[in-house]
């Protein structure tokens, strides 16, 4: 029988699809479907390592409960890896999640405490320090610990696209987000191809306003390996949304609207005429099914 022990080991050995006609175009663009982790979503990778990591270095034992000051869609992930893996949790989080998202959260049976949107993810983070020093069985973990999302990326999600595309990449086009897959995926793909581009995508001015239930997981964080990027494209969010439909018309591929984004920048560099005959991947981080579109 072939099977997985557990959720969490599905986590990864996500799908490359092609998504531009050899027919008619002079480039190759391919998406590395990211939302088809568990949870429908890049993160899962996030939380399957730093949970891994703690408990690797015993910080993390089987009994204690995870605290997390977190949005909505790392804490699925958290919540998914983290029952698979046997341990309890609690998150922290701002009370201005949709109800969609909540219901998400609730399915997986945390801990759930709310703070005040108005104190933002810093709210949450002070409310989990007050709670570290009352809950003894209990261990912080830290959302944004780039060196580990960025070895974990560098170990994983880069090998698997430099596999699947039989070691023929020149273009590669992520969100920057907190810059763990962006950076530490460009880092080994630029080990195997020194001339390959590094793309980062990132939402025009407005995001937040008009997309509050995604607020929470959009950053303002420095690239800590920024050389490696040789661009950067702004893509507003109603070309992201956009490109969401076309590609569930076209392609029936149903993704969020920073795959929409990622697909939209893509086919931007694809355009141009340095990119005849180029391969390109773009990295598809989220799924629809959280109203994302």
């Amino acid at each position: 029988m072939n099977f997985y022990s557990k959720i969490a080991d599905a986590v990864g050995n996500t799908p490359l699809v092609k998504i531009s006609d050899s027919l008619t175009s002079n480039f190759r663009l391919f998406a590395k479907l990211e939302f088809m982790n568990p949870t429908g979503n890049i993160m899962d990778r996030m939380a399957y390592v730093v949970i891994e990591e703690a408990a690797k270095t015993k910080l993390l034992t089987k009994g204690m409960t995870i605290v997390v000051p977190t949005c909505a869609v790392f804490g699925a992930s958290l919540s998914m890896v983290a029952h698979s893996l046997g341990y309890k949790l609690l998150l922290v989080t701002p009370d201005n999640l949709v109800p969609r998202n909540l219901d998400i959260l609730k399915h997986f049976n945390p801990e759930i405490i709310l703070t005040p949107a108005a104190n933002g993810l810093a709210g949450a983070y002070k409310k989990a320090n007050e709670i570290m020093l009352i809950r003894k069985d209990a261990y912080l973990l830290g959302q944004y610990r780039e060196h580990l999302l960025e070895d974990r990326h560098y170990a994983s999600l880069a090998q698997e696209i430099w596999n699947d595309m039989d070691w023929d990449l020149d273009i590669f086009v992520a969100g920057v987000g907190s810059g763990g897959a962006l950076t530490g995926t460009g880092h080994l793909l630029k080990e195997k191809n020194s001339k390959l581009k590094i793309i980062g995508v990132q939402f025009a001015p407005g995001f937040e306003k008009k997309h509050a239930d995604l607020k929470c997981s959009v950053h303002d964080v420095k690239l800590h390996n920024d050389k490696l990027i040789d661009e950067v494209i702004t893509i507003p969010l109603d070309v992201a949304v956009d490109s969401t439909r076309q590609l569930a018309r076209e392609y029936g591929i149903l993704c969020g609207v920073k795959s929409g984004a990622a697909a939209a920048a893509a086919r931007v560099v694809a355009a141009r005429n340095e990119s005849t005959e180029k391969s390109i991947v773009a990295l598809f981080p989220d799924s629809s099914y959280r109203g994302q579109v």
